[in-house]
């Protein structure tokens, strides 16, 4: 899935101040791999913290700073 943001107030996503970011979730023999690709757009996004989770298995934290990671589960 793809994950877009903007600032959410303004038309500024109109002239492409805006960003995505993929997720790819799959499994690996017995793991949950959850893929995140780098952050790409204009808009800019101070590091944050994230949780993901899979539900019945965990989860993990990080902070993200729009660069890719790769968690596994499992």
């Amino acid at each position: 899935w793809t994950l877009y943001e903007d600032d959410g107030h303004s038309f500024e996503h109109e002239k492409g101040v805006w960003s995505t970011t993929n997720y790819n979730v799959y499994l690996e023999g017995e793991k949950i791999i959850v893929e995140i690709a780098a952050r790409e757009g204009e808009f800019a996004i101070c590091d944050r913290e994230v949780i993901v989770e899979v539900v019945g298995i965990g989860q993990q934290r990080f902070t993200d700073d729009g660069t890719v990671r790769r968690l596994i589960f499992g």
